[in-house]
């Protein structure tokens, strides 16, 4: 499988987390990142039900992504976190990102699932042939203590399942572990990160690292994703003592229809500082020459 899998490594845009999202966590971690994002810049608002919604009819207006845009739409009218990926163009943005990532090898396509289940086909068949073997001596010789050996049988079958299973490929590995060395100095400064969208500062440190690498003081809608399947009313209410305004309170545009959101919001990301890494050929070298590191709108 590793030699199957693994390769030169190719060139990805640094600049769009979503595709990094999908890279570290698949669909779920791709839409809390874009999600959260659009919370920020207060172009979805959630209500006490733990519902989301986008702010107004002009909220798409606002977004350059497809995926943003697709989001927004799907969310009209309020619904709950989890009805997201039914929505069809919403769930198309999501395959788009999954089909680029497969043609550059990072994440396997339908031959290398083939390949990963003829492999492990094999060798479980190998490993239970001799389990067999085994059992059938100690049984001809009257013993009957194989409890440990069909106990190893049935957590291979599992190791199997799971090295099938796996979401990337090994060179999807080495990219994301690349990309996380790379954005190992932004982590280290995201407590000092500013909400709002005037930089993809916070969606790029989220889409490799994960939602909760935010501080929660400033990012609580963050934390509320990724602990939750679904908007929880019970954890809104808890953590945020039932008020409405807690989510849009960290962001620093008051609405989508506010003049400071406008340049900030009308890129998928907000405009990027480009302070993400330290200089583009840092970018280059570390994952492939990936275009930069330059923000979302980029």
């Amino acid at each position: 499988m590793r030699r199957a899998e693994d390769g030169e490594v190719p060139r990805l845009d640094l600049g769009d987390p979503y595709l990094i999202a999908y890279l570290r966590g698949g669909a779920r971690a791709t839409l809390g990142v874009v999600v959260t994002s659009l919370v920020d810049r207060g172009l979805l608002e959630v209500d006490l039900a733990g519902q989301v919604q986008a702010r107004d009819a002009d909220a798409e207006k606002l977004v350059r992504r497809p995926i943003e845009r697709d989001v927004i739409r799907a969310l009209a009218e309020p619904a709950f976190y989890e009805r997201l990926p039914s929505a069809t163009a919403v769930a198309e943005s999501l395959g788009s990102f999954r089909a680029e990532l497969g043609s550059m090898k990072l994440v396997p396509d339908a031959a290398a699932y083939m390949l990963r289940a003829a492999i492990a086909f094999i060798a479980y068949g190998l490993l239970f042939s001799v389990a067999m073997v085994k059992i059938g001596i100690a049984a001809s010789r009257g013993r009957h203590n194989v409890g440990f050996l069909i106990t190893l049988v049935v957590v291979a079958f599992f190791v199997m399942l799971w090295l099938t299973a796996r979401r990337r490929t090994l060179l999807g590995d080495r990219v994301l572990e690349d990309i996380r060395v790379l954005f190992r100095p932004l982590r280290s400064r995201a407590a000092d990160l500013v909400p709002g969208g005037a930089t993809s500062e916070a969606a790029l440190l989220a889409a490799a690292f994960g939602l909760t690498v935010l501080p929660k003081f400033v990012f609580p809608q963050a934390h509320a994703f990724e602990h939750k399947t679904g908007w929880s009313r019970a954890w809104y209410r808890t953590s945020n003592d039932g008020r409405n305004d807690s989510w849009s309170s960290s962001s620093s545009c008051g609405s989508s229809s506010s003049s400071s959101c406008g340049s900030s919001s009308s890129s998928s990301c907000g405009s990027s500082s480009g302070s993400s890494c330290s200089s583009g050929s840092s970018c280059g070298s570390s994952c492939g020459g990936g275009g930069g590191c330059g923000g979302c709108g980029s």
